[in-house]
């Protein structure tokens, strides 16, 4: 999966990038990749598909390592959901608008689409009525890792009120409810025999607000609908969709909303190690700018999702509404900070902060309109006007190099908006700093 992943990295190549809107903590890198559609789910093959409908005439194509595309699956309402059976290989498709809500599809004559007579049915499943008349919709289809169980979180239409939102477990033909008291559940994923839901709910006073909670089959009976059997692991966000779990035992909660700009961010949960049902620590804004945080795919090398070169890590992100998604890729650490002003005649100084050992460069440039480097991340700053490249000394252990820069009878550059953009190189890695922009004074 991994490398037909970094193929497609390589070669669907964004022209443009937005790196001055997405925020991350350094030792990140992030990359705007430009595709046909949004991500929709990486199959346990390497398939990689893509939403490429639009609402009422959804579909999903495959998203080759060459960046062509084709047609697999179509005659969607709205696609909610899509999981792949461990045992049968089935692959199970959600729509939230037209019927069936469920589809199973298979590959009769192994073609590579679910295009033919047969190959599209619908799920034998009948979803239950909730107390306020409506049947959940689905959201997020997942099966319990070795097993044919599959779970949906839904909700009733919101043209029905109070909204109800459920998590159901479905064996066969048999759609039973295996956790409810939610709103709006979202995500959720298995750790072990504990199911974690990321969900968006209403408060009593109309507020909503996002949270995770634990659900826990304690006494076998297919449910965790007895007490103690749901835990608040963490509550009170900013809101709540997409969820995963990196090895470091670390949580990723999108969907939560930045108040000071109501941008949409991304959270970071500690896990629990004190084993008192409760997330040890969140970061609420942990990564953030996104116009909508949505879908989660977390790709784990050998050392994990960890900021720096010694990371090994990527987490794309749905932005929902925007084509393609965003990567963000563990990196070398690199901050850039600037000391003094940017003027004619005047000295300012550039410092590099990044790992002992590091060789750090800077880019001046006049050019503001980003680039992207595919496998490596998104720029702040072009080379199709005036540019220079700075080479600083190898960063030592105070774990920062500096450059003075004495700027002597520019008057013609007064008034230019100029860009600033440090890199480190560690361990055959590229980190990418922050971009400083600037208006040269006179």
């Amino acid at each position: 999966m991994r490398f037909v992943l970094t193929s497609l990295l390589f070669t669907v190549l964004a022209t443009s990038a937005h790196a001055g809107d997405i925020s991350a903590p350094p030792g990140f890198n992030t990359e705007t990749v430009t595709a046909a559609g949004p991500l929709a789910k990486i199959l346990p093959d390497g398939t990689v598909l893509i939403g490429t409908g639009v609402f009422l005439a959804d579909e999903l194509s495959v998203l080759h390592p060459d960046g062509t595309v084709t047609l697999f699956a179509t005659g969607y309402g709205d696609i909610a959901g899509i999981a792949q059976d461990p045992i049968s290989g089935d692959i199970i498709v959600g729509d939230s608008e037209f019927s069936p809500s469920l589809h199973v599809l298979r590959d009769l004559n192994s073609d590579g689409d679910m295009l033919d007579p047969g190959e599209d049915t619908a799920h034998p499943a009948v979803l239950p009525v909730l107390s306020n008349g409506g049947v959940p919709l689905p959201f997020l289809l997942e099966f319990k890792p070795g097993t044919s169980e599959l779970f949906m979180t839904g909700s009733t239409h919101f043209s029905i009120f109070p909204p109800l939102g459920v998590v159901l477990r479905i064996v066969g033909g048999t759609a039973s409810i295996f956790a409810d008291g939610m709103t709006f559940p979202a995500d959720m994923l298995w750790d072990d025999d504990t199911m974690y839901v990321a969900d968006a709910y209403l408060t009593p006073a109309f507020d909503f607000f996002g949270r995770v909670v634990t659900l826990e089959d304690g006494n076998a009976d297919d449910d965790a609908l007895d007490p103690s059997e749901t835990v608040v692991f963490a509550d009170g966000l900013g809101g709540a969709s997409g969820l995963v779990l990196a090895d470091d035992g670390s949580f990723y909660l999108s969907g939560v909303t930045d108040p000071l700009d109501f941008s949409s961010a991304i959270a970071r949960l500690l896990p629990d190690d004190d084993d008192d049902g409760i997330s040890d620590g969140v970061t609420e804004i942990y990564f953030d700018g996104f116009g909508f945080s949505a879908g989660l795919t977390l790709i784990e090398g050998e050392s994990g999702f960890l900021p720096g070169a010694v990371g090994d890590g990527e987490l794309l992100v749905e932005d929902f509404g925007v084509g393609g998604w965003t990567v963000l890729r563990s990196a070398p650490r690199a901050e850039l900070t600037l000391t003094g002003t940017v003027a004619n005649n005047s000295v300012f100084t550039l410092d590099v902060a990044g790992e002992a050992g590091a060789v750090p460069l800077i880019v001046l440039s006049l050019d503001q309109v980003g680039i992207t480097l595919p496998g490596v991340g998104d720029l702040s700053l072009g080379f199709g006007l005036p540019n220079l490249i700075l080479n600083l000394p190898v960063i030592g252990g105070s774990g920062s190099s500096a450059l003075s820069i004495a700027l002597h009878d520019v008057g013609g550059a007064v008034g230019l908006a100029l860009s600033m953009q440090a890199f480190t190189v560690e361990a055959g890695k590229i980190g990418i700093s922050n971009a400083i922009d600037v208006v040269i004074a006179p």
